[in-house]
C-alpha cells in the first residue's frame, strides 16, 4: 500500500466535470503541495487536507498550502479554556 495523494488529481478532475466543485476535503493521505496547488491554482477549489505526511515537527511546512493547512489544523485554545466552572 501506499500514499493515496497520486490518486486526487484524476479524482477531482471527474468531480469538477461533472459538479460545480467550490470545496474538496480529504484526508491525510491526499496530503501534498501538489494537490492543494493542482485544486486552488489550477481548477480554482479550495482544498482542505491536513498536513499530517512526513517526520512531526514543530515547525511549519516549508510550501505555502501545507503551511496554511498547519496553521489552520492546528489547535488553539478556546477562551473557555483554564476558566472552572462554578
Amino acid at each position: 500500500m501506499g500514499s493515496d495523494h497520486p490518486h486526487f488529481e484524476p479524482l477531482l478532475l471527474d468531480a469538477w466535470r461533472r459538479a460545480d466543485v467550490k470545496v474538496a476535503a480529504a484526508d491525510a493521505g491526499y496530503d501534498s503541495e501538489a494537490n492543494h496547488e493542482i485544486a486552488r491554482r489550477d481548477m480554482g477549489v479550495r482544498s482542505i487536507i491536513p498536513p499530517d505526511i512526513g517526520r512531526p515537527s514543530d515547525q511549519l511546512p516549508a510550501t505555502h498550502y501545507r503551511r496554511l493547512m498547519r496553521q489552520r489544523f492546528t489547535k488553539r485554545p478556546t477562551a473557555s479554556a483554564g476558566k472552572s466552572r462554578r
